[in-house]
């Protein structure tokens, strides 16, 4: 889910929603205002879980006009509810998981995604109504859960008129601990408890290779979503301090590009959508890269999309072809114009480079979304002056182009926060509801929490100066 905090920050799209937003039975169904889709392991766990013979729903919390409502209506008819969300989304989660226990505490409830990969010791020790974590990729264990779990899919009872053991795949107390333990075969990738209180974790779960995996399950999720997000591949071959995706992807890996053009023309048949955005850094191999551009130019009625990619290895012929593809916009970290920074946080990239890839883009007209960090180890104020003017130097348009300035933010799983030490690093104390990347959540051997102030205020200051806000 999202947070609506985050995605309504700005005061003007707060009013559009305010104004536009109209409900059906409990439900948004119309609001005047581009919504991304729920994220795309959803649609894959539950593609999965179809395929298995399984009923399956996807609630996206935010789309509820009153969260209560719809649990109290609704939770009667589910065995097993999934939770994700992001570290900032976590506090909302933990209300909705106590209020879905107190409704119907026959329910299983799982977890999974990055806060709850990362954090399942504190969150098993804090939350006694989770039964079970899924720990990073979940479409192998997710599925192996519910069948040990359900046994089989209800209808299957009802055909063998044997409903009455359908209790049986009701929850009851150490009931998880008492079916793993009696499992054999377990797979790695799960964390729970056992009948002592004791947390068990079977270990990081075996890559699930995408090219087995179904398409996602869109016939499952609502038509106001006008943006869909489609996989181009998992993992990064680069190991930046900040982020955790590496942990959570540790192997890198390319979806086949016929599996992409697949999922393409079924979101291209769809009425309701209006942008795609392909993730992630879809540029990691050239020939790959370069025949999926050639394979969307020869679709006549594509639509406007957007990626993240490398600006470093952007070629004029690659920008040329992206402005074919009907590519709408790049998102690119630089994170840092300070060697000093990029090589403490092992943010690999020649900024000569960088340049030269932005250029080849707005040669093209294609318009480019910039990310920078504030507040990383090495960096200092001097340092962080070199950001500003490398900034000020590309050849980004007010009104076309934009810049986003993100407060360096420790999130489970990435080397910043498991390592703060190697980084002379201070974390500071504050709730995960403000792991926005706007609030400063640590402190450096050379900036304190007012200098950091300082550097946010200069980068507001400058992209207010150059139109890119």
């Amino acid at each position: 889910m999202f947070n609506w905090e985050t995605e309504l920050d700005n005061p003007q799209r707060r009013s559009i929603f305010m104004q536009s937003a109209r409900y059906r039975n409990g439900i948004l169904d119309y609001v005047d205002l581009p919504l991304r889709e729920p994220p795309t392991g959803l649609m894959l766990l539950a593609a999965v879980l179809e395929s298995k013979g399984y009923s399956v729903e996807i609630v996206d919390a935010t789309l509820l006009e009153n969260v209560d409502d719809f649990l109290e209506n609704n939770l009667q008819k589910f065995r097993v509810i999934g939770f994700t969300g992001l570290t900032n989304t976590f506090p909302f989660i933990e209300k909705i998981i106590q209020r879905t226990n107190q409704i119907n505490p026959e329910i299983y409830i799982i977890l999974g995604g990055p806060h709850a990969s990362f954090q399942y010791e504190e969150i098993l020790q804090s939350l006694p109504e989770v039964d079970l974590i899924c720990i990073g990729e979940a479409e192998n264990t997710f599925p192996w859960v519910v069948e040990r779990l359900l046994h089989r899919p209800a209808i299957d009872f009802l055909y063998d008129a044997q409903s009455e053991s359908l209790e049986h795949t009701f929850k009851s107390r150490n009931q998880i601990n008492a079916i793993l333990t009696a499992t054999d075969d377990i797979l790695a990738g799960v964390a729970y408890r056992n009948a002592q209180s004791e947390i068990i974790y079977t270990g990081f779960p075996l890559t699930p290779e995408l090219i087995t995996l179904p398409l996602p399950a869109r016939h499952l999720i609502s038509r106001i979503y006008s943006v869909a997000d489609i996989l181009v591949n998992r993992g990064c071959p680069n190991r930046c301090s900040f982020c955790s995706r590496t942990r959570l992807f540790p192997k890198m890996r390319l979806r086949s590009l016929e599996s992409v053009l697949e999922e393409l023309d079924y979101v291209l048949s769809c009425g309701n959508y209006r942008f795609i955005n392909f993730y992630d850094n879809i540029n990691i191999k050239t020939a790959y890269f370069e025949r999926f551009l050639k394979e969307l130019i020869a679709r006549p009625h594509m639509l406007p999309w957007g990626a993240e990619l490398r600006s470093d290895v952007i070629s004029l012929e690659q920008a040329d072809l992206l402005k074919q593809a009907n590519c709408q916009v790049v998102a690119t970290g630089i994170e840092s114009a300070s060697d000093i920074v990029l090589k403490t946080n092992f943010k690999f990239q020649n900024l000569k480079a960088v340049r030269n890839g932005i250029e080849n883009l707005k040669s093209a007209e294609i318009a480019v979304q910039a990310y920078f960090v504030i507040g990383l180890p090495g960096d200092t104020p001097q340092e962080f002056a070199k950001t500003l003017s490398f900034l000020e130097s590309l050849p980004l348009q007010p009104g076309v182009d934009k810049v986003n300035f993100f407060v360096a933010t420790p999130y489970p799983g990435c080397d910043l926060r498991m390592n703060p030490e190697k980084y002379h690093i201070s974390l500071l104390d504050k709730p995960y509801t403000t792991y926005n990347c706007r609030e400063i959540q640590l402190t450096t051997d050379n900036l304190g929490v007012s200098d950091i102030k300082k550097m946010i205020k200069q980068a507001k200051q400058l992209k207010k100066k150059l139109g890119l806000n």
